[in-house]
């Protein structure tokens, strides 16, 4: 349906039509071979890191997740480079 929405009613209508003993993979498993190729085929697939052109930086208080082109901005106003981390004891 390009250029189009499903209402929510339609949605809905959707959802049910597959769920419990309607889904097509109900009370099916996946054999050790299937998941073997599943995995084999995940792991070929290049994964890049969410973090792509992203680096930390904090303030001794807070930490953030910034675009590289605005790094320098963050260094001049006192931030270092570096995720702060929480302790486990707070």
């Amino acid at each position: 349906m390009i250029g189009k929405k499903h209402t929510e009613e339609t949605k809905l209508k959707m959802s049910e039509s597959r769920r419990g003993k309607l889904h097509p993979m109900y009370g099916k498993h996946h054999s050790e071979d299937s998941k073997k190729k599943m995995s084999d085929s995940a792991k070929a697939r290049p994964h890049l890191p969410t973090t792509l052109g992203r680096v930390w930086v904090n303030n001794g208080e807070t930490s953030r997740l910034v675009n590289l082109c605005d790094f320098d901005y963050y260094i001049s106003r006192g931030f270092i480079k570096g995720r702060l981390f929480k302790s486990k004891n707070n």
